[in-house]
């Protein structure tokens, strides 16, 4: 989630933003790469390449290159990490992905770009002279909660 927070000006700081991003997906031996594009502040390129071996890059073919509306995107992915966390849990994504946590925090602010299109409210502050950041765990969790129209 992080390839795709970081096109989003809304989501990230600036220094993080990024015009192109990519991860991998591995399936063993097979796998796809996923390229993101911002074309615009309104639309993303995405283009995913499958290997039949990943790690050589061997016998790859184009399964999807298209561009859409980014906020189309978004809910399209926040709708399925939405019945991901609703199915499993925060614990019980963990058991069933083993090295892998639920992404709450990406999750997050993808799910406030989505409802309201804006970023995700941070209160910034420090205390005994370290900056530190903070955000409403009541809106948190009511943004957890919150159901997402189909």
């Amino acid at each position: 989630m992080k390839t795709l927070l970081q096109l989003i000006p809304a989501c990230v700081p600036n220094n993080e933003l990024k015009s192109q991003t990519n991860f991998e997906w591995y399936e063993e031996p097979v796998g796809t790469t996923w390229t993101l594009s911002r074309v615009n502040e309104d639309y993303i390129h995405i283009k995913i390449v499958s290997y039949k071996d990943i790690d050589h890059k061997q016998d790859q073919e184009t399964e999807i290159d298209f561009t859409c509306r980014t906020i189309d995107f978004v809910g399209k992915v926040v709708k399925i990490l939405d019945l991901l966390i609703k199915t499993h849990g925060i614990v019980g994504f963990k058991e069933c992905w083993h090295e892998h946590d639920f992404p709450k925090s990406s999750y997050l602010k993808l799910k406030n770009f989505y409802i309201t299109s804006t970023t995700y409210c941070v209160f910034e502050y420090e205390d005994k002279g370290c900056p530190l950041a903070k955000t409403d765990i009541n809106k948190d969790i009511e943004l957890l909660f919150r159901d997402i129209q189909s």
